[in-house]
């Protein structure tokens, strides 16, 4: 059986090579990538209609629906529209992996349209899969989102350059406007050190949370970080902030960096997390209402220490998101059962 994945890679995001692991691991399966250059997939175009994969399994398609200005773009629209007929008449069975209910960057007042045109186009052409068990009552089959591998914290030496040594807590992942990052750094006061680090998504709201973070304990440091660093920091803090609250995502990557590392996660109450902490019963998950109520919370002095201890919180992950269970919730998908 050859399944194909869409993209072949993902850059520096691990995401679409963990889920090519899980997939090889299912008995029978062959797995092979998709370019992402477009011009590949059209001469690739003859061979895919004579030599039909047996499943196509296509990620982050929606975010073509986005203009760079953050409108609803209608080229977008025909592209996305374009790639998943061209994705459906190439393969058997397409299965389409919603990450989001729209792209993060669409500005609210195009939302509903992007997400009828994505939810109205994978109902008709493919079976869809979402990555949080919240979306099945939607009509979604549920695979886990996979769990990052990291290298051991304890194996990497010293904490990073300018960083503070102990007792801060981190935002991490890409500095983006739709993170709601500066609400938590406009709110922040003294007391533990607030470490904002990741790749710079919007380089005038980098620069709009450091005027915001003057005076403050607040350390900002905008750049691409190796895993390696990326484990070293959020290792070594007391917590990770999660202030995203907006209506469009369906899981954070950065939840799962999270517990792989088995380090405590604060972050504002959607569909997502709910489901987290009721039906999987999760460890480790302090749940808010805003962000002042989080910032609240972790400015009191002193800040109550977690009753959970981080192999605790790895062991239940592994136990929700581990690949086992991964392997085993894609061969319900592909064998349909």
């Amino acid at each position: 059986m050859r399944i194909k994945v869409y993209p072949e890679q993902s850059g520096e995001n691990q995401f679409i090579q963990n889920i090519r692991r899980q997939l090889s691991e299912v008995d029978g399966v062959r797995v092979e990538g998709v370019p992402l250059n477009h011009r590949k997939l059209l001469m690739r175009l003859p061979y895919d209609l004579i030599c039909r994969s047996d499943y196509t399994v296509v990620n982050w398609l929606e975010n073509n629906v986005c203009a760079r200005s953050g409108k609803l773009s209608v080229l977008g629209c025909l592209k996305f529209l374009g790639l998943l007929l061209l994705f459906r008449i190439t393969c058997k069975r397409l299965i389409y992996v919603r990450h989001n209910l729209y792209p993060h960057r669409l500005k609210s007042r195009y939302s509903r349209t992007a997400q009828a045109l994505v939810d109205r186009a994978t109902l008709l052409l493919t079976e869809r899969v979402a990555l949080s068990e919240h979306m099945v009552n939607r009509g979604y089959r549920y695979v886990p989102h996979p769990l990052y591998r990291l290298p051991d914290p304890g194996s990497l030496g010293q904490h990073c350059g300018d960083l503070p040594g102990n007792e801060y807590f981190v935002i991490f992942g890409t500095i983006s406007r739709y993170k709601g990052i500066d609400k938590i750094v406009q709110l922040w006061g003294g007391g533990h050190c607030l470490v904002v680090v990741g790749k710079v998504g919007d380089a005038g709201y980098l620069s709009e949370l450091k005027m915001l973070a003057k005076g403050k304990n607040v350390t900002i440091r905008g750049g691409l970080l190796s895993d390696a660093e990326a484990s070293r920091i959020i290792s070594g803090s007391m917590g990770v902030i999660l202030p995203h609250d907006s209506d469009e995502m369906i899981v954070s990557g950065a939840f799962f960096y999270s517990l792989a590392l088995g380090v405590r996660v604060y972050a504002i109450r959607n569909e997502f997390y709910g489901w987290i902490v009721r039906d999987c019963q999760f460890p480790g998950l302090e749940l808010f209402d805003d962000a002042e109520n989080i910032v609240e919370r972790l400015l009191c002095d002193p800040v109550e220490p977690s009753p959970v201890d981080r192999e605790t919180i790895k062991k239940r992950a592994s136990e929700c998101f581990g690949d086992e269970v991964g392997v085993a919730s894609w061969e319900k998908v592909i064998f349909q059962y």
